[in-house]
């Protein structure tokens, strides 16, 4: 018999098709978004198995490049280019004859901001062919001669090249500015930017439209002029102050130091001003630090082309040349930079270019400029041999794409049951797997070596797992969570160990979501409602624990400050306000629903946190004088190098105190200056002299400004050590700069992923940790 098997199972051939659908998508899951496409086309197993995983978010810029419409009488698809496979071109599907006689005016994702002939907008997607119509932007519907091109020769005062797109690919929720006017979803007109009529440069050539959606601001560039930034935060636009000197153009900067060799200097000099062809001047937005940049653009004869990277002084407010974007690339097309480290695909310290303006169909002006080597790099010939075109521009492509050479039908739910029916009556191995029959000693060894977040999303893949997990402990959470509330009676969560993911409580009723959050601990929230009752709630869970009413309790009561603590087992805790400036108050569990007053009449500054309590009998409190706190304020704004400049450009300083895990107490100031440069001290007491000391470095340890608090973020993936995880000087913080993780060693500033602030809005928020 265990011959008969063997040859059996030699004549049985290997089938790819077989293999475990969960094995494939662990497998998808890991590929880039070009090869998922391709994997998809395989069999039709394996395009089932794709459905059931999100593939890798792209992060590498696509070339599309726009049809001619002499030559698109059959075709009207678009050719696209992916570095990744640079022997490849890609084309999409057929988008009709209305797409090749409009214009590009902009991207985002996916996504096309066109213009036809007669003035009116829309958003289009190549990928998938969906196509969203823009309200009337109130040009006259009158097409120009058929001999002309509108963008060339249309109605006056109109510069198609002033427009910028924001759109999110899955909600579908976008913000579109052309010239002087913007629109959203859900608006059925457009808006006129405040003081926008007043300005000049909107008609003139080189003048630029840019949106930073995290901070939702809209930048507009004109030659010669500052920089105007408007906030679209509300319901119209608000213009707000930024201090960005007036941007000229200046060739002298591509040209050696004259006071070190004034004959290379004029050698090069009279070489520029003879090879001299074209210049431009645009700017970009760091989607990492959120920095405007200046880009000075020269093209000379020779296909010899110049670049020059300029960014905003923090204290002189001047341009200064900056050598290299670090691990950023920019995208010129769209006025950003992006991530480029460690990302096949994709170069860091390069530009990624294009060409100036509309009809950009030259080759020589499509390449990426090394600004390391300072020399450009062309694209593969058969970008250009593939279609004659008019127009050419870089974009990001999101996951939801599907490419024509991976066209296949949707199924219908039935034709996939008896699909699978006739996998599972051949014996087909894999079509009958089942996951939750697994042996629940085996799933519990697995869930014990699982993180907090990666444990609570396997409990809900089906009831024996959820049963499974309930046997064990998991691995104590040691990463700090951000919180985010919108005004909704919901709440969402932000995990640093996922990047791209954002997780939504249960409903919490209307009663929260009039509520403000005075301060965390653990799961837990200490929050306020508008009668100024207080309680506890774990967003998690959805417990709850009212606390006793306050003296003089009423709607004009203000909690200063606030801490607590609270064990997440027995429920034991501690409370302590601080009221209208005039008396400090404290309760805790079994107190019989009372609050006593502390000694103190005011408390000048209070900790924080009180983690450090052994038993709810006992209170540690740590108040220091606002003397000695005014002089860890005053050690910190010594540290800009002018003084009368540091007073001018200053916005906002706070200072704080925190309880390391030793014990040491810490001052932390942090400052704001009008360029959006934060800077951070810390102080700690010298033992000896008794006096505070600044101190450089946290160690293996990171601040949570938040709560007051230092935890360990040694060989811990998801917390940075020596770092500072900030939200906000205050409650109501609802600005995405004012949320990031602050780095000690190198004071730069890292903020989260876009997808954070994109999916909500939001009118706080806080770190915390989750138990």
């Amino acid at each position: 018999s265990c011959g008969s098997d063997m040859s059996s199972s030699k004549k049985r051939k290997l089938n790819w098709s077989e293999l475990c659908p969960d094995v494939l998508r662990f497998v998808l899951e890991r590929l880039s978004f070009t090869d998922v496409n391709r994997a998809k086309s395989v069999c039709l197993a394996w395009h089932l198995a794709s459905r059931g995983c999100v593939p890798k978010p792209n992060q590498i810029p696509w070339l599309i490049l726009f049809p001619h419409k002499e030559e698109a009488n059959n075709d009207s698809s678009c050719v696209l280019f992916v570095p990744e496979d640079r022997d490849k071109v890609y084309k999409t599907r057929d988008l009709g004859v209305d797409f090749v006689r409009s214009c590009c005016l902009a991207t985002h994702g996916s996504w096309l901001l066109m213009m036809d002939i007669h003035w009116n907008l829309n958003i289009l997607n190549p990928l998938t062919g969906e196509r969203i119509d823009l309200p009337l932007a109130g040009r006259k519907k009158t097409p120009p001669p058929q001999d002309a091109c509108y963008f060339d020769n249309g109605p006056p005062k109109v510069c198609p090249s002033l427009a910028c797109l924001w759109i999110d690919d899955r909600s579908k929720y976008y913000v579109v500015a052309w010239n002087e006017k913007v629109t959203k979803t859900g608006s059925n007109t457009w808006r006129w930017l405040p003081c926008s009529r007043l300005m000049s440069g909107w008609d003139r050539e080189g003048s630029q439209l840019v949106y930073e959606h995290r901070a939702q601001k809209l930048y507009f560039h004109s030659v010669g002029d500052a920089v105007k930034v408007w906030c679209l935060s509300g319901d119209d636009p608000k213009q707000v102050s930024e201090d960005y000197a007036p941007i000229n153009y200046e060739f002298w900067g591509f040209l050696p130091d004259r006071s070190k060799d004034e004959k290379l200097y004029l050698k090069e000099e009279e070489r520029y001003v003879k090879g001299y062809v074209d210049s431009r001047l645009t700017i970009a937005v760091s989607r990492v630090s959120g920095r405007v940049l200046k880009v000075a653009i020269a093209e000379q004869k020779s296909k010899r082309w110049f670049f020059r990277v300029y960014e905003m002084h923090p204290t002189e407010l001047a341009w200064q040349v900056i050598d290299s974007l670090g691990d950023e690339a920019l995208i010129l097309d769209m006025g950003i930079t992006v991530v480029a480290k460690d990302i096949p695909g994709i170069k860091r310290n390069s530009i990624y270019f294009s060409g100036f303006g509309y009809r950009r169909k030259n080759p020589d002006h499509l390449f990426v400029f090394d600004l390391t080597t300072h020399k450009v790099e062309p694209l593969p010939q058969c970008v250009f041999s593939s279609i004659p075109f008019t127009d050419a521009r870089w974009f990001f492509p999101g996951f939801t794409a599907s490419l024509t050479r991976v066209k296949l039908g949707a199924m219908g739910q039935s034709k996939k049951k008896a699909h699978r029916r006739r996998r599972e009556e051949e014996g087909i191995p894999g079509s009958s797997s089942n996951w939750s029959e697994l042996c629940p000693d085996l799933v519990r060894c697995v869930f014990k070596r699982l993180s907090f977040t990666a444990l609570n999303r396997a409990k809900s893949v089906c009831s024996s797992w959820h049963t499974a997990s309930r046997g064990c402990i998991p691995k104590r959470n040691q990463i700090p969570w951000l919180i985010l509330f919108p005004r909704k009676d919901c709440v969402w969560f932000v995990v640093p160990e996922d990047k791209d993911k954002v997780y939504r409580t249960r409903d919490l009723g209307s009663d929260f979501a009039e509520s403000l959050c005075l301060m965390t601990c653990g799961s837990w929230l200490l929050m306020s409602n508008p009668m100024k009752d207080l309680y506890m709630i774990n967003p998690l869970t959805g417990e709850r624990i009212d606390l006793p009413d306050t003296p003089k309790h009423g709607a004009d009561l203000i909690f200063e400050q606030a801490c607590f603590w609270i064990d997440n087992e027995t429920k034991d805790y501690i409370v302590l306000l601080e009221v209208s400036f005039s008396y400090s108050i404290f309760t805790k569990k079994g107190d019989e629903n009372k609050w006593h007053e502390f000694p103190l009449l005011k408390w000048d500054m209070i900790l924080s946190s009180v983690t450090r309590i052994k038993s709810s009998t006992s209170i540690i409190l740590i108040t220091l004088s606002r003397f000695r706190i005014s002089q860890g304020i005053i050690h910190a704004k010594r540290m800009g190098e002018g003084r009368e400049l540091y007073w001018q450009k200053l916005l906002y300083s706070s200072t704080r105190i925190a309880v390391t895990l030793s014990g040491d107490v810490l001052i932390v100031a942090c400052i704001l200056f009008s360029c959006k440069t934060w800077h951070f001290r810390i102080y700690k007491t010298n033992h000896m002299t008794r006096e505070w000391v600044k101190i450089t470095s946290l160690g293996n340890e990171a601040l949570i400004y938040d709560m007051g608090i230092t935890v360990s973020a040694k060989n811990i993936p998801g917390i940075k050590r020596n770092s500072i995880y900030f939200s906000g000087l205050d409650h109501g913080t609802d600005d995405p700069d004012h949320i990031f993780v602050y780095d000690l060693s190198t004071q730069k500033m890292q903020t989260l992923p876009q997808r954070v602030f994109s999916s909500i809005h939001f009118s706080d928020a806080r770190w915390f940790f989750p138990c």
